[in-house]
């Protein structure tokens, strides 16, 4: 089978199109691109299995029957011996049917295949015979937790993210020479045991991030700032949900009345830019500027409404739902508040 090394169109005038035509048999898709030689190869139906596969034009213009291969007695005993397969079970995986498919001019054959967790998969054929792959991702990842738990030895993580993390929490928590030690260390923050432990300590934090949102985008914070490294105190977070746990933080709050109570907002600085859709200085220009003749909610829904004088100031009790989770209304009388 040829091999795709460009797909831009031949500028030449003697370039034909073949398209949608049939020839000798075989159907015709679509331009593909040229091969190493400048041969023009085209997408096309095998006459004989219905296969998908990519040919050289002069190959298929040829008196001679051409196929993606099914013939070739090799590919025969290829697609028996996988058909046998079918319904048998390797590992957690029950096969339930395989097929070709070619990658710039590589074709491999994969197994679609019912994990025992009822979930569906595609796999490389000779990594499940291999043994290489015994179940879907998530059973894989799963079992491979558990082993580590279970192991006291070499853990092969020590070049992932979440090692690093460990390791710098340990760093500046205990290590006198690291720059943020005071802010740490110096501060009594310390690690709990579960995390700290240099047997299996590393393996307790992986499981812990691993059953609790970690993904490479976030950090580890905590949820009280004066608190300890342990998992009721530990979440993973974003860069907004991390600048928002510190302790400078600059609140505005206000209270705006429903028909049940007052409702109280109190929101970091950063939060509101994003409410109301401005900027850091525009809002503390305004904030400064109004000072004494308007309210906080009066200066936020003027920007808000960029000079609408019909928005009511009860319109701001739509906050958005990805926000509330940012609302301190313990932090109001400390705020900028009326």
């Amino acid at each position: 089978m040829s091999k795709i090394v460009s797909t831009k169109r031949p500028t030449s005038k003697k370039f034909i199109d073949y398209s949608g035509e049939i020839i000798n048999d075989v159907k015709i898709l679509e331009y593909a691109g040229v091969d190493k030689h400048g041969g023009v190869l085209y997408s096309v139906i095998c006459p004989f299995c219905g296969n998908n596969y990519i040919a050289n034009i002069c190959d298929i213009k040829r008196p001679v029957p051409h196929s993606c291969g099914c013939r070739n007695p090799l590919i025969a005993k290829a697609n028996d011996k996988y058909s046998k397969l079918i319904g048998t079970k390797i590992n957690k995986l029950t096969i339930l049917n395989f097929h070709r498919k070619t990658i710039n001019g590589t074709t491999n054959i994969y197994l679609d295949c019912m994990c025992d967790c009822k979930t569906e998969c595609t796999a490389l054929a000779r990594r499940v015979l291999n043994n290489t792959i015994k179940a879907c991702k998530s059973c894989s990842e799963k079992e491979h937790r558990e082993n580590l738990s279970k192991s006291h030895s070499t853990h092969s993580l020590s070049k992932s993210r979440l090692y690093s993390i460990h390791h710098n929490m340990k760093d500046r928590c205990y290590n006198p020479k690291n720059i943020r030690w005071k802010t740490y260390g110096g501060k009594g923050i310390t690690i709990c045991d579960e995390w700290l432990n240099k047997e299996n300590g590393f393996i307790n934090f992986y499981n812990w991030a691993m059953s609790n949102g970690y993904d490479d985008t976030l950090s580890i914070d905590r949820i009280d700032e004066n608190g300890n490294y342990e998992p009721s105190n530990c979440r993973w977070a974003n860069n907004i949900m991390q600048s928002n746990n510190r302790k400078n933080i600059q609140y505005i709050g206000i209270k705006l009345s429903s028909d049940d109570n007052d409702i109280i907002y109190c929101f970091p600085l950063s939060i509101w830019v994003r409410i109301i859709n401005t900027t850091r200085p525009i809002l503390r220009y305004q904030l400064i500027k109004n000072k004494g003749t308007r309210t906080v909610a009066e200066v936020l829904t003027k920007i808000l409404s960029q000079g609408d004088s019909t928005i009511e100031l009860n319109k701001l009790i739509d906050i958005p739902q990805e926000y509330l989770q940012y609302n301190r209304p313990d932090k109001y009388e400390e705020s900028i508040h009326d």
